[in-house]
């Protein structure tokens, strides 16, 4: 026996109470953990998540920006991933986890460009969200940075980042891992 608290469908929580020193927590009659003097054993095939899903991915060599053209920025390799939902060979996240995701970016580019310069976020192939401007000159270069908060549906949206010069010769984009690379975290799931 155990003292049960059960999220019931039709009667709302129901606490049943006994003095064993264990605790079952239940969802709709069924036990999904157990609690007591030893710790918390999940039901079989429960999980308990204590991170959040989150990555942070770069590039590994300079990647040109031609002018007036969408150019996806191609993050190929990982920092980390912490729920493997970053594709490094489509340099792009699809997170497995509902809600609401944080996403940060920063690119460089070495010579600076003759027009404004965006960094922007695609959701399922299309635009949410965009920053850059003018940049922040850094080190000889220029610096594009955007941060969005966007909502995933857990299954099958997917976020990428590109980039976009307004005008004038083609850019590259340094590769160094401290000035340019991509990050996300899920802030609140739903």
């Amino acid at each position: 026996m155990a003292t049960t608290i059960n999220a019931d469908t039709s009667d709302g929580l129901k606490l049943t109470a006994d003095t064993s020193g264990t605790i079952d927590l239940q969802s709709a009659g069924t036990t999904i953990a157990t609690v007591n003097s030893t710790g918390i054993a999940m039901a079989s095939g429960k999980t308990l998540t204590s991170d959040a899903p989150s990555f942070s991915a770069r590039l590994t060599s300079g990647q040109s920006v031609v002018a007036t053209t969408f150019v996806k920025i191609l993050m190929n390799v990982e920092t980390w991933d912490t729920n493997s939902d970053y594709d490094t060979s489509l340099s792009r996240f699809t997170p497995t986890v509902a809600g609401y995701y944080q996403f940060n970016a920063n690119a460089f580019i070495s010579c600076p460009p003759t027009g404004r310069v965006f960094l922007l976020l695609f959701k399922n192939g299309v635009l949410k969200k965009y920053g850059g401007g003018l940049g922040t000159q850094v080190n000889g270069g220029i610096t594009y940075n955007v941060v969005a908060q966007l909502d995933a549906n857990g299954s099958s949206d997917y976020f990428e980042f590109f980039i976009y010069q307004e005008g004038g010769a083609n850019q590259t984009i340094n590769p160094d891992p401290t000035l340019t690379w991509w990050d996300g975290f899920l802030a609140r799931a739903t």
